[in-house]
């Protein structure tokens, strides 16, 4: 159905920022035609670790494995110089609150996130453990000063998002500590320190008991892993899955 936020705010691409046609039946799509077919190009780009489209594998950087993470779920590659329908989508997410781009990426995430979790699953009974019963949604959010500036935060609008699509509770566990550094002014080495610094958990999220719940933490990209597995080192989690729109190439890291 068409609403009056449509007419007088008329939908624009996510990745190219050109005027889509509105419609009066269903959702009005994140993407025009052509950046939607090159988003479906960008999404089947293979993995060099486990040679699977990037929207299908579930591989994450040794950062995060060394904490706790059994997976990390993405649906592009994040690339300066290619990748360009992705890179157009995540930049342009930093400064809006259009829940249209938030719902149609939970909708592309969730085959992944629902094979992954049922596979993880399938390796704890194979090793003898018990099943975990309770899934619930976390993101790592933006610096107070990032949302000031920009009005967003992108993380906890996909996690919201995620969180109804896979019906499953959404938690604030994080909140980020005043006058912390951004990342990507950051070498590699001195992500991780920063991230330990800037991120702390909520006294709420702190009274939580999550020893028998799988924990899926949103972010809108994934670098080095740095600040997923400083968000890792907080939480008593029993299983850990990463979430992100897309992900850094190794060689671009």
């Amino acid at each position: 159905m068409l609403h009056l936020k449509e007419l007088f705010f008329p939908p624009r691409c996510g990745a190219c920022q050109e005027l889509l046609p509105v419609s009066l039946q269903g959702d009005i799509s994140m993407l025009c035609e052509d950046c939607a077919a090159q988003f479906k190009k960008e999404m089947m780009a293979q993995c060099k670790e486990c040679f699977l489209p990037i929207a299908d594998c579930r591989c994450l950087p040794k950062i995060m494995a060394a904490r706790g993470f059994t997976a990390h779920v993405k649906l592009a590659l994040f690339s300066d110089t290619r990748y360009a329908t992705a890179r157009g989508l995540v930049l342009h997410l930093k400064q809006s609150a259009d829940m249209r781009y938030y719902r149609e990426l939970a909708r592309l995430l969730r085959p992944n996130l629902v094979a992954t979790m049922k596979v993880a699953e399938q390796g704890r009974a194979a090793s003898g453990k018990l099943p975990i019963n309770r899934t619930v949604i976390g993101y790592l959010p933006r610096t107070p000063a990032q949302k000031r500036r920009h009005g967003v935060d992108q993380a906890a609008l996909l996690a919201k998002a995620l969180a109804r699509e896979i019906g499953v509770p959404l938690l604030s566990l994080y909140r980020r500590r005043s006058g912390a550094r951004l990342q990507k002014e950051l070498s590699r080495r001195e992500r991780f320190d920063n991230a330990r610094l800037s991120l702390v958990l909520r006294r709420k999220a702190a009274k939580l008991s999550l020893t028998d719940c799988r924990v899926v933490l949103v972010d809108d990209v994934i670098t080095t892993g740095a600040s997923m597995a400083a968000a890792a080192e907080l939480l008593q989690a029993s299983e850990l899955i990463g979430v992100s729109i897309a992900v850094t190439p190794r060689a671009e890291k």
